[in-house]
């Protein structure tokens, strides 16, 4: 039986589907990525980020990229947290841990039995909301002061929702 479920929400440019470490992608959409080579596809469900790679090479992918990769600021951090609240109320599905870095996040939610769609619907939603949204978000670069607000905002979130959420260095175990 599933008890949790682990989703991993990319921003713009966080990990390409051609990257030298593997993705879950199938195809490459964009003819000037495609020039670095394929998708990479992987099966692994561990993480492949530590995988010794041409880190030249998707430096150069990313580069090539229409539009500038999107970081979080603080306050958008915020907007994304207040988001997931949002549908947890509406849901009724627990967040046991999320964390908001600057170019991805990443939860553990709960799968109650009724609502399971709709929950990932929201997020699917909420994460396309994000995207449609670059231009505005590429406008906002963070910097470091910034990326520690995040964790500090992820926190304020915490005590006032019967949610909990973790600092955005890294996920806890509930």
């Amino acid at each position: 039986m599933v008890h949790a479920y682990h989703v991993i929400i990319s921003a713009y440019g966080f990990w390409l589907p051609n990257d030298p470490r593997g993705s879950w992608s199938d195809f490459v959409r964009s003819w000037e990525l495609f020039r670095f080579g394929p998708a990479t596809k992987t099966e692994s469900t561990r993480s492949v980020a530590s995988r010794p790679h041409d880190i030249e090479l998707r430096q150069r992918a990313k580069a090539a990229l229409q539009h500038p990769p999107v970081r979080f600021s603080g306050h958008q951090a915020l907007s994304v947290a207040r988001g997931f609240g949002h549908m947890c109320e509406k849901s009724k599905v627990v967040i046991w841990a999320c964390a908001i870095m600057p170019e991805h996040l990443q939860i553990r939610k709960s799968c109650p039995v009724r609502g399971r769609g709709r929950a990932g619907k929201s997020i699917s939603t909420t994460r396309k909301r994000l995207i449609g949204q670059s231009a505005t978000l590429n406008s906002i670069r963070s910097k470091r002061k910034s990326d520690d607000s995040i964790g500090r905002l992820s926190l304020h979130f915490t005590r006032n929702r019967v949610v909990r959420w973790t600092t955005a260095k890294r996920i806890s175990h509930v």
